[in-house]
């Protein structure tokens, strides 16, 4: 026999095994061909096909309607989407001009506001072991023991006081207080902050004081020689107090603080000195900044080299090594003032990144965005401010990773003044005469560097500009 006819013997001998036609349907039945006919009338799964394919028919349908209708409700709802996002832009501008009538009505409610020109501070006499000189200066002597003295300075009105002095130890570690106190309560022979009517902050170690209780403010001592402002804001009713330190203001350290209250010092060591610089003054950033001046701002326009995502508030540089500059929409178009904020995170262990402002018609985008007339900025390396390529030291330290940076920009007199506050605390005036029109901008430089926009972020510090002192 050949081959072939063996294939075709194969295929219909009666003595071969065969599957059930029904194997599919579970039976597991192997039969002789010749015998297959029988066992198919006997087959419990072949007498149950006929129940069998009608259901298999139906669930056939039945798949292809649903697949049709999921595909239909997938384009409804893309639909859908298209009108949310339409209906979002429109609330958009619906709350952004909400917001600049609330600017408006703020800015007629809270004029500037603005220290006096200043206020006149002396000493009042003093308690045992202490001399004053000039009536401007006290200094400790006899035994180490703690002694406090108040000042002409009475805080009796609805206003923001402001009064400087400069501590000078008399030994390594100083133990003088700088602040506010009841005259009526206040203990001579003792620390000014320690009752219910005292608060201050503590040249050793940094820390504030109210009611002989404690809290970190400076995380680190006040040296010698060092100029202590203390800014005390009535306007409200009761008071909160800043202080300023060599310029630097440390934002609030006090609230709830209740009229009337003198200004005060205290001394503990012998050869502890304390001036006061009396024709001190500082100007205090104009009200119009309130908790309603939040500004939506989103990164546009990246070059290329840059990831932006996270609704457009996050960008991440992800080539190499090369200055990239990307705007924002926030643009600097009103006499206001404006701040926005963003957190930065370092691609290597030195970060390279820049936070400011620049003209988006003179900027370069695969420049440092402060490498021209035209723009002003804060540069992480470092912590120097840099405009038109040119540099000065402002942080004396570079700024890590995961920390926050805010820019304020003042144009409510015109030419604006820029001052940045990282991590919650201000270092004061970095750049001023910017002027319009610019945009926030920030600039990455290394791979992996990233920044990110900390929408909402509010402006929760006040800001001086230094006026002139005496020392």
């Amino acid at each position: 026999m050949t081959r072939g006819d063996f294939d075709y013997h194969k295929s219909v001998c009666t003595h071969i095994e065969v599957p059930c036609p029904a194997a599919l349907l579970g039976c597991t039945a192997h039969i002789r061909r010749g015998e297959l006919e029988t066992h198919i009338k006997e087959c419990r799964y072949e007498l149950s096909r006929v129940l069998m394919e009608p259901l298999k028919k139906e669930i056939q349908t039945l798949d292809t309607k649903y697949k049709q209708e999921i595909t239909q409700l997938h384009q409804e709802l893309a639909t859908v989407n298209n009108k949310y996002t339409t209906l979002e832009n429109k609330y958009t501008k619906l709350e952004n001009n909400y917001t600049q009538v609330l600017r408006t009505l703020d800015a007629l409610n809270h004029p500037i506001v603005n220290v006096p020109s200043h206020d006149t501070i002396v000493f009042q006499p003093v308690p045992s072991d202490v001399i004053l000189s000039d009536r401007y200066t006290v200094t400790k002597t006899g035994h180490n023991s703690a002694k406090t003295i108040l000042t002409s300075l009475e805080m009796n009105e609805n206003k923001v006081y402001y009064f400087e002095v400069t501590v000078k130890n008399g030994r390594q570690v100083s133990d003088m207080m700088v602040g506010v106190c009841d005259k009526n309560t206040y203990i001579p022979d003792g620390f000014l902050s320690h009752h219910a009517r005292g608060w201050a902050l503590y040249t050793n170690g940094g820390t504030i004081y109210h009611n002989s209780k404690s809290e970190m403010y400076l995380h680190h001592s006040v040296p010698s020689n060092s100029k202590i402002g203390c800014l005390v804001d009535f306007t409200s009713g009761t008071g909160t107090m800043h202080f300023v330190v060599n310029g630097v203001d440390h934002a609030t350290a006090f609230t709830g603080i209740t009229k009337p209250v003198s200004a005060a010092v205290t001394l503990f060591a012998s050869g502890d000195s304390i001036t006061i610089n009396s024709n001190a003054r500082r100007e205090v950033v104009p009200r119009p900044v309130s908790d309603t001046f939040i500004d939506v701002i989103k990164f546009r326009d990246p070059p290329l080299g840059v990831r932006i995502s996270g609704n457009n508030e996050t960008v991440t540089n992800i080539v190499d090594s090369v200055a990239k500059t990307i705007l924002t929409t926030l643009n600097f178009t009103e006499n206001r003032i404006y701040y926005f904020e963003v957190t930065i995170y370092n691609g290597k262990s030195v970060s390279d990144m820049m936070v400011g402002v620049c003209d988006e018609s003179t900027y370069s985008p695969s420049a440092f965005m402060s490498h021209n007339s035209r723009g002003w900025a804060i540069y992480t390396n470092g912590g120097t401010v840099y405009h038109n390529s040119r540099c000065q030291t402002y942080l004396s330290a570079s700024i890590p990773s995961n920390v926050t940076v805010g820019c304020v920009v003042d144009f409510s007199s015109g030419n604006g003044s820029m001052y940045f506050i990282v991590n919650g605390v201000s270092y004061g005036l970095a750049c001023s005469s910017i002027t319009r029109p610019v945009c926030a901008a920030v600039t990455l430089y290394s791979i992996g560097d990233v920044i990110k926009i900390n929408q909402g972020a509010k402006l929760k510090v006040l800001d001086f500009k230094t006026r002139g002192a005496r020392s």
